[in-house]
């Protein structure tokens, strides 16, 4: 996308090309992201940025401190401020030899097109934002045609940005159809488990999220909060399913709760038809992929490292609800965290029960009871255990040692041959903590030593 360069004048006058004796002078720091500019003799300043600054300009008129010094740094924008949301980098403007003084300028600054579609919002919401202190304020603007440069008339020491005021959106309805999770502690208390080649017991249970493993259970249940009234009966249907799966709705026993196991990769759409006491009726679906964990065969590495979250994407900013950047290197921190090295604290055990929460993907499901894995081409950390006598032993999958992004979001990979080639399915970017995907394993009753981390202690 190319930037041109506009200014707003205190008069909104574009004046650009004017002759004046304004120096420019780089930063002393040596760093492409600051630049440091000096108001001529006559008290005027202009400047057209170029490089790491390109897009940006800065114009003061007949201010009262010839030869000040202005510093510029550019640096990440705040994600989200008072309903704003950034769509630039944002430009630290301040006066090093000038304490207490304030000046005006007039400012130019280019936003992102990319997050201004997804956005999806009119041009007349986005605002240059002037950030001092934890004081927010906008400035008069003025669009720029195509160029996706937007100017205004503001005034520093400040923190410039050009950001956007989110439409108001009314709350959706909120949905019947419900993922219920089974807790370690449930699945132990309820002796529900499978025996691995080890014989370990490996429990049954269920995350509550809608990315999971093929042949690990998906409970389906009815939220009736989110209904007008009461329930007279649920009609489930599986609307479509990969080709070849025998996959069915199974009643658990309690209430209108089901139970799907797929049984190959791909999509399964679940739909629930309700009838309720006030005589209405309603529909909806839910989707379940089933997915295998993500690895890169090049690399070694799980997708979520080689792909999107160690930092590569880092110029595409791309914020959550709190501001963060998605992108960003998620996987450095992860590496260095708990969940990163869980894997470090078992490796010389031989009792296969510790990769069941210290591992990603240990799933091991024998439903039919006849001592072998019902699905082993889903590539857990299981799947490659040549010698299980020995599993801590250079044994299963690397990628899966410790408890990786997919161990909470789900698994993301669909295999086109066998673990070294596939295609990322991508995963949901979120989940609520009540999802019951953290009760897997903190929710375990063990008296291990070191294990003090249990849910109810960690998220009260």
């Amino acid at each position: 996308m190319k930037l041109k360069i506009l200014v707003l004048f205190s008069v909104f006058i574009l004046a650009f090309g004017c002759s004046r004796s304004d120096s420019t002078d780089s930063s002393t720091s040596g760093s492409t992201s600051v630049k440091e500019l000096t108001i001529s003799e006559n008290g005027d300043l202009s400047y057209e940025g170029s490089g790491e600054f390109a897009g940006f300009s800065i114009e003061i008129n007949n201010s009262n401190q010839p030869g000040a010094k202005v510093r510029i740094e550019k640096k990440d924008a705040p994600g989200s401020k008072g309903g704003y949301q950034a769509l630039s980098d944002a430009y630290d403007i301040t006066l090093p030899d000038l304490s207490g003084k304030n000046l005006t300028a007039s400012i130019s600054i280019p936003y992102n097109e990319t997050l201004f579609q997804r956005a999806g919002i009119s041009e007349n919401r986005i605002a240059l934002l002037t950030l001092k202190g934890d004081s927010l304020n906008t400035s008069y603007t003025q669009q720029s045609g195509n160029d996706n440069i937007i100017t205004g008339y503001t005034y520093f020491p400040s923190t410039v940005y050009t950001g956007y005021k989110k439409e108001v959106v009314l709350p959706e309805a909120k949905r019947f159809i419900k993922l219920k999770s089974y807790s370690y502690n449930s699945a132990v208390s309820d002796a529900d488990y499978f025996l691995d080649n080890a014989s370990s017991e490996i429990y049954d249970t269920v995350g509550g999220i809608p990315n999971v493993q093929p042949y690990e259970r998906v409970l389906l249940s009815i939220d009736e909060s989110a209904l007008s009234s009461s329930l007279v009966s649920v009609d489930w249907s599986i609307v479509s399913k990969p080709s070849g799966s025998s996959a069915f709705l199974q009643s658990t026993g309690i209430g209108y709760e089901r139970q799907l196991i797929p049984d190959e990769f791909g999509k399964y759409e679940i739909s629930a038809n309700v009838t309720l006491t006030d005589g209405s009726s309603k529909s909806e679906r839910i989707t379940i992929n089933a997915t295998g964990y993500s690895f890169n065969s090049e690399t070694a590495n799980f997708e979520c490292d080689s792909q999107c979250h160690n930092g590569s994407l880092e110029s595409w900013k791309n914020y959550d609800i709190y501001g963060r950047n998605i992108f960003k290197n998620i996987v450095g921190a992860w590496s260095s965290s708990a969940h990163g090295n869980a894997f470090q604290s078992v490796n010389t055990e031989t009792d296969t029960l510790c990769f069941d929460c210290h591992t990603t993907g240990y799933f091991y499901p024998d439903r039919n009871d006849n001592g072998e894995d019902d699905f082993p081409k889903a590539y857990g950390y299981d799947d490659l255990i040549s010698n299980w006598s020995i599993p801590e032993t250079d044994q299963g999958n690397a990628h899966l040692r410790g408890v990786t992004c997919e161990a909470c979001h789900g698994p993301s990979y669909v295999y086109d041959n066998g673990v070294n080639s596939g295609t990322f399915a991508a995963h949901p970017q979120s989940f609520s903590l009540d999802s019951g995907v953290c009760l897997k394993c903190h929710g375990s009753v063990s008296e291990a030593s070191g294990h003090v981390f249990k849910y109810e202690d960690v998220h009260d």
